[in-house]
């Protein structure tokens, strides 16, 4: 089969570190065997590749060790759909994830909770209030399983035996840093190790932006507890904010250099200040559940037409370990640039246009992610009714905007 053909292809150049070469839409877009045939010929051309047939032994032999692990690979062309939904609108597109633990736990709604590596004492009692009414709504945490706010918020999920995520700068089996090896073994069993690099990757520094540009994508919002003016943390709120989802700063006690970034992003605009758990009601103050992300995602023949190419990223941290921003690495959202391909995520929403109203439509799309209105437009295609869904929506209390985002109003 085509689709099972052109996924062991990504996996066998993802494992062999040549994944970050332009042209990988070319191979998620092929529409026959004379496209994958051409592709991988123009491949073998630089790079010592075996034939398609070998290759695709390989990936299953491969894949084989994966399992043994408790190893997942999933690809934006898997037929299964388990690829996360939220992962689809990033520019460049991860072209493989492993991950080690549950999938399932990648279908929860969840939130991210960032900061910096060096805390102030008052950062764990707020973040500990924090998770605990987020474990509460049965939500999942997620962070980056780093030193400081990370770290507690990881652990506070452990103490209250709720499920957490740990999106790894690394090889989904390598702690990074190895001083938290406990979080990463609680995840495996009560959650999920998400990574974009094969076994045997260090957690490189350099490999901090774009593990945070996945936190954003997998959680519905961001909560940053207190970061400095240079901080990781602000380029996941960054990605966030592209991506139209809401973004929180934790409102901290006294002025500190570690509350500078945050408060930033408040008077910017770009953040709502969260001083109580209350605030976070129009997130997580409605009874939630497990969302119907396999049910919910295009099909096979739409997502083939669609893709994007994964780039080298070449990140810079600061002194004290926080990653600095850099304009390369940023995040495009929808339709950001009319010159890219259309996303996986566009396909999905063409498709549900055909068979299901306009109003049925944003119901879906919202229940997976929040987004702008401008984005959802984007994505339906611009059709007529598009405003007059919107408003029999948002008089029905059926969604609900938050940070310059809407999403769907749960209901008990």
């Amino acid at each position: 089969m085509l689709s099972a053909t052109i996924r062991s292809l990504l996996i066998y150049l993802w494992k062999s570190n040549i994944c970050q070469n332009k042209g990988l839409q070319g191979l998620m877009a092929s529409q026959g065997a004379a496209d994958v045939e051409a592709f991988w010929s123009q491949k073998q051309g630089v790079h010592r590749l075996p034939s398609i047939e070998k290759a695709v032994d390989e990936v299953k032999g491969y894949e084989f060790e994966m399992e043994s692990k408790n190893i997942q690979l999933l690809t934006p062309v898997d037929e299964h759909h388990a690829y996360p939904l939220g992962l689809l609108p990033l520019f460049p597109i991860p072209s493989v994830i492993a991950v080690c633990g549950d999938v399932k736990y990648l279908t929860m709604p969840q939130v991210a909770i960032v900061g910096s590596r060096s805390t102030l004492e008052s950062a764990y009692d707020v973040t500990h209030s924090i998770v605990d009414a987020i474990a509460s709504r049965g939500l999942c945490v997620t962070s980056g399983g780093a030193f400081g706010i990370d770290a507690i918020a990881h652990r506070r999920a452990m103490a209250r035996r709720a499920p957490t995520i740990v999106v790894s700068p690394g090889a989904p089996e390598s702690p990074g840093p190895s001083k938290n090896e406990d979080i990463y073994a609680y995840a495996r069993e009560h959650g999920a190790i998400v990574s974009q690099y094969p076994c045997g990757f260090a957690p490189l520094k350099r490999n901090f932006p774009s593990r945070n540009r996945i936190i954003a994508a997998l959680s519905s919002a961001t909560i940053i507890v207190h970061c400095r003016e240079k901080s990781g943390a602000l380029y996941t709120a960054q990605a966030a904010q592209k991506l139209g989802k809401p973004v929180y700063v934790a409102a901290m006690r006294g002025m500190h250099p570690l509350t500078e970034g945050g408060l930033a992003l408040v008077k910017q605009g770009k953040a709502l200040l969260l001083s109580d758990c209350a605030d976070l009601e129009p997130i997580i103050g409605k009874k939630q559940r497990d969302l119907p992300l396999q049910k919910m995602l295009f099909d096979r023949g739409d997502a083939e037409e669609n893709a994007a190419a994964m780039v080298d990223e070449d990140m810079e941290c600061d002194e004290d370990g926080d990653e600095s921003r850099t304009e390369a690495a940023v995040a495009n959202g929808f339709g950001m640039s009319s010159n890219l391909m259309p996303s996986a995520l566009d396909a999905f929403c063409r498709a549900q246009m055909r068979d299901h109203s306009t109003v049925d439509v944003i119901r879906n799309i919202l229940r997976q992610s929040p987004m702008t209105r401008e984005n959802l437009r984007h994505l339906l295609g611009y059709p007529e009714d598009f405003d007059e869904a919107m408003l029999d929506l948002e008089l029905g209390g059926e969604i609900a905007q938050t940070g310059g985002a809407y999403g769907l109003v749960l209901t008990h």
